[in-house]
Parts: structure tokens; sequence; C-alpha cells
């Protein structure tokens, strides 16, 4: 997956110091970041009207970040099983595991299933007419891996990842 944000072309006299960084580390994602297909009931298009027929703007401008409350691999197995029912189905476009791993789930261009009832500073879609609107047709949404400690929203959260043996403080940093 590639994708430009909408916001790049904003960010004039950009450090170049900064650059030559962001270069490096797209050049070596393919060591840090994979993809992993999920099941299609759990994303869709992004919509360009609502549920009226007015116009919406599906570009995505904001980026809301989640925690998976469970494991990495155990968020992956919920996104890969078929949900059928609106209310059952769940998705994050990138998750980022403890040991600072990228997994990319759902396209950007894509719409995934992070926010049920939502609104952003007033804003909404209502893309079906049933539920209320969400702003998931103009997120990305990202999601950090739970700690053990923060398993099922334990209330001994430490909220600190744990770098693993094979990554080192200095690589974690380096892809934040």
């Amino acid at each position: 997956m590639s994708w430009t944000s909408p916001l790049a072309r904003q960010c004039n006299g950009i450090n170049q110091d900064l650059r030559a960084r962001l270069d490096n580390l797209k050049r070596t994602s393919g060591s840090w970041r994979t993809t992993v297909p999920i099941h299609p009931t759990n994303y869709g298009a992004r919509i360009s009207k609502d549920s009226k027929g007015a116009p919406l703007d599906p570009s995505p401008r904001v980026v809301v970040m989640h925690e998976t409350v469970y494991s990495l691999t155990s968020a992956i197995n919920t996104f890969q099983t078929p949900h059928p029912m609106d209310e059952d189905q769940a998705s994050y476009h990138t998750l980022i595991g403890l040991d600072g791993q990228f997994v990319d789930t759902v396209d950007p261009f894509k719409r995934a299933f992070a926010a049920s009832n939502s609104a952003l500073l007033g804003e909404w879609a209502v893309s079906n007419p049933r539920p209320l609107g969400s702003f998931n047709d103009f997120a990305l949404h990202v999601s950090l891996e739970t700690s053990e400690s923060g398993a099922s929203d334990a209330s001994q959260h430490t909220g600190t990842p744990r770098v693993s043996t094979t990554t080192s403080p200095s690589s974690y940093r380096s892809r934040r």
C-alpha cells in the first residue's frame, strides 16, 4: 500500500535532515512493515455521499489512535473473521506491535471500521440510515498493541511498551 497524505502539500520547507531520515525509513520499510489481508466484511469503500445524498469529502484528514486491548495476533484474527453484521465489524488501517513492527490491514484509501458512533469537531458522516454517524470515512485508524498488563482493559495497565530482544531501543525510537 502506498499513500501520500493530503497534508503533504502544506509541508513546505521541510528540514533536509528530517527528509533524509524519512526517505531512509521509506526505503527500508520492507524490514519492519508488512501487509496482512483481512476479511472484506471488516472494511469498505470511503463514501462520497451521505445516506441522504449530500456530498462528503472522504479524504483522510485525521489520525485516530487506538489500542488493541489484546495481542496483535488477536486483533488480526478478529479482522480476518467474517462479520456480516454492522455492529460486529472491526478493523484498523495499521497496527503497531510492541516490537515496533507495522502491520497494514486496510488500504488508506478504504474505510476501516474502527469508530462506531463518533464525531470530530462537529463533523461526522452518516452512511447508513440506521446508526448515528461516525468519522470513519475521513479518518486513518492506527492501533498500538496493548502490553500484557493491559489485556482486557486491566486496571493495572502499565501503558509502557516492552521492547523485544530482537529490537533495540534505538531501532524502536527510529520508527516512531
